[in-house]
């Protein structure tokens, strides 16, 4: 969805419950600013699904939105690699407890026993956190992430991030991309096959949504679209990446004897006459002589024995 309205299928808790608009083509706005006063500094909204979601068994399950985070303002972040302003950031969330959960702490996520996060982490909290820009993956309420990747740039850098998040319950594998185009990238950013979520949520029904927070250090924190479908079934709806193509479901890999130099696609082109190449080719450099390079040697032959001879017989004709 790209309009988030009080129709949309969504509770919305905490500063999120002002902040969404009531109709149009809007963004979800989680919070802005710093944490206001009568709140303590502190402030958490979360959005979650108004009803559970029947997953798969395995809870399979593949995600992918849009985010921006920008107005930084407030404390720095005691990250000494990048101390600006900015706030906890965004925090995506299954969780078997209530619609209206809303612990008041980080990401609004403490306290959810039964649970699984990936979090979007712009401030270091000393003890939690070995950095101020990383993605994590938690679980059990635990605010602090038991596999985390850092991110040399600013999440927070107020341009607009596209995010996969892909569960394939059969494998207990974990994969998250993250991108500041839509072209989904091949390689994964962060990718965990310790967890099976499933144990950790409890049952296969769950709530799905976002939580974020702010403190004295704050930031307008905003999804712009999310797309949420049960099973193992990656997103590509955003453009398929060179040696791909988009056959109206999802992004495939260039056959042998093909390549593709070009993103968003629905087809592949084809290698030179006599050449191939390897599945998920990228470019016609790829291609190459098959049958041993015979397409050097042997494939010529006929082409050179035509022009020997043709020579050969002029030259007697003329001789003669």
């Amino acid at each position: 969805m790209s309009s988030f309205t009080s129709s949309s299928g969504l509770t919305y808790n905490g500063r999120a419950s002002a902040l969404v608009p009531v109709g149009g083509s809007n963004p979800l706005r989680m919070n802005n600013g710093v944490g206001r006063p009568q709140y303590n500094n502190f402030e958490v909204s979360t959005v979650y699904t108004t009803n559970p979601i029947t997953f798969p068994g395995d809870m399979s399950f593949s995600t992918y939105f849009q985010f921006k985070i920008y107005d930084n303002v407030g404390i720095n972040d005691p990250d000494p690699s990048d101390n600006t302003p900015g706030a906890d950031g965004i925090m995506f969330i299954i969780q078997d407890n209530d619609k209206t959960s809303m612990p008041s702490t980080s990401f609004g996520y403490q306290s959810l026993a039964r649970s699984f996060g990936v979090e979007i982490d712009t401030f270091m909290n000393n003890g939690d956190d070995s950095d101020g820009n990383h993605i994590g993956l938690n679980y059990a309420s635990n605010i602090k992430s038991y596999h985390t990747v850092r991110s040399e740039t600013r999440f927070n850098n107020g341009e607009v991030w596209y995010v996969w998040i892909d569960y394939n319950g059969a494998t207990t594998t974990t994969e998250v991309r993250v991108s500041q185009t839509s072209i989904r990238p091949q390689n994964y950013f962060l990718k965990d096959t310790s967890t099976a979520i499933l144990s950790q949520v409890g049952r296969n029904i769950a709530y799905v949504g976002f939580g974020a927070s702010v403190t004295t250090s704050g930031s307008t924190q905003e999804i712009l679209k999310w797309k949420f479908r049960t099973g193992y079934n990656p997103y590509y709806e955003a453009g398929c990446n060179i040696g791909y193509y988009y056959d109206g479901t999802n992004c495939l890999q260039c056959p042998n004897g093909t390549y593709q130099d070009e993103q968003n696609t629905d087809c592949c082109k084809s290698c030179p006459i006599n050449t191939t190449s390897d599945i998920g080719s990228t470019s016609i450099s790829n291609c190459y002589c098959s049958l041993l390079d015979l397409c050097q040697g042997f494939l010529f032959f006929p082409t050179f024995f035509s022009y020997f001879f043709s020579f050969f017989f002029t030259y007697q004709i003329k001789n003669y």
